[in-house]
């Protein structure tokens, strides 16, 4: 009777998983066709939240991995096809939704939503979009030199800037140090330095001069000078440097050197100052 009564209530629990299983293989199905549903109205976040949701051991799991990575390159296709036409709104818009999900990083990705955000100007998402992708690269010098620029020339606030410029900086000497050496200084071959160090240079000596601190503006925009004697930014900004000194003269020499190279800017402080 005893025995009876334990096959009796294994047999019971088997049907009552089975019975739950197949609830939960319905509810997947149901759950995976809602997104479908969803992604066709446009709903693409919520699309894919839903396919998010479906739980690896049902039957449906498979199919829609499958049309959740399919989401995906429609919404990268779309997103830059609207970023070639110049629709940065929407560009960015479907591009974050794919930044926001749990997919491996994509350089070209990501370069052309935070530029949708910086033409939209949407600092707060050119920020987020920044993070990320210090996140992804760590030692990326690029996306600290823009980050450091948005909080100096859109925020005002220098501390932060000096933050990523700092940082940006001390990946710059590991860079050279690695390279040339401790006596790096007197060694870096400019020629082969990419733009992000002359940008650096420059972005530091524009945080400096609106602080006051003009020795520290002196040493970055050298090295700026060092880096890209054939680039404008540099020569303008030394030319800012002069004026404020009341050297009007060497001022109006960078400028010079500074339209010479395709400054508007400089051109404009030229007719206002050297006349």
């Amino acid at each position: 009777m005893v025995a009876l009564l334990v096959v009796g209530a294994t047999l019971w629990n088997a049907y009552h998983r089975e019975q739950e299983q197949l609830l939960r293989n319905e509810q997947a199905q149901a759950t995976y066709w809602q997104a479908r549903e969803n992604y066709l109205a446009g709903n693409y976040a919520y699309s894919l939240a839903l396919l998010q949701e479906i739980p690896a051991y049902t039957p449906i799991a498979v199919e829609a991995l499958e049309y959740r990575e399919k989401i995906f390159t429609e919404l990268e296709e779309k997103g830059f096809w609207h970023y070639q036409r110049g629709q940065y709104e929407e560009s960015a818009r479907l591009l974050q939704i794919l930044a926001d999900q749990d997919i491996n990083y994509k350089p070209a990705m990501f370069a052309r939503l935070v530029a949708s955000y910086e033409l939209l100007q949407n600092y707060e998402g050119a920020i987020r979009a920044y993070e990320s992708v210090i996140r992804a690269e760590p030692r990326t010098i690029e996306a600290r030199n823009r980050l450091a620029a948005i909080y100096a020339e859109h925020y005002g606030d220098f501390d932060k800037a000096m933050q990523y410029y700092e940082q940006a900086s001390e990946l710059v000497i590991e860079e050279y140090k690695s390279q040339y050496g401790n006596a790096y200084a007197l060694t870096v071959n400019p020629g082969k330095t990419p733009d992000s160090h002359y940008q650096l240079h420059c972005g530091l000596a524009k945080v400096y001069l609106a602080q006051g601190m003009h020795y520290q503006a002196d040493a970055a925009l050298k090295w700026a000078l060092f880096l890209r004697p054939d680039e404008p930014m540099a020569y303008y900004l030394m030319g800012i440097r002069q004026r404020e000194a009341g050297n009007l003269a060497a001022a109006c020499y960078n400028w010079k050197q500074a339209e010479g190279r395709g400054s508007a800017q400089a051109g404009d402080f030229l007719a206002t100052y050297c006349r």
